[in-house]
């Protein structure tokens, strides 16, 4: 049975927002994290997910966690500000950003390197605990 692309868009965005739960309310972050990133990257067929965390008092995002990590060469940060990059504005708006061409847009950072491991967009989605990212 074939979804509509609109549903199944809906359907795939209610799994990460459920997943983002998952991950605000455990103890265990770093698992948590793998399983969202495992079941991101499937269901959006992604080349793969980056986790960013946040020091909303510093307005900092740190790396936490890329899947697979053979992606992590070549980044050009693994930390930045709240002004820097797709993470930032999220960060800076606490909202989703969908981000269709990568390459065309001039929020992204290092944009060679993500066209270069196959990413031709970016969702990117805040997680909020407590009402902090």
């Amino acid at each position: 049975m074939t979804m509509e692309p609109d549903r199944r868009g809906r359907e795939r965005l209610e799994t990460v927002a459920r997943l983002s739960r998952l991950v605000s309310s455990s103890l265990d972050v770093d698992r948590a994290l793998n399983a969202v990133a495992e079941a991101v990257r499937e269901s959006f067929d992604a080349p793969g997910v980056l986790f960013w965390t946040a020091a909303d008092a510093a307005r900092r995002l740190e790396l936490r966690l890329v899947m697979p990590s053979d992606l992590t060469p070549g980044l050009d940060k693994t930390t930045m500000t709240y002004d820097e990059g797709v993470a930032g504005w999220v960060a800076r708006h606490r909202r989703v950003l969908n981000v269709p061409d990568v390459a065309a847009d001039t929020r992204p950072l290092s944009r060679d390197w993500w066209t270069m491991r196959g990413f031709v967009s970016a969702l990117v989605i805040p997680v909020v605990a407590a009402l902090q990212l």
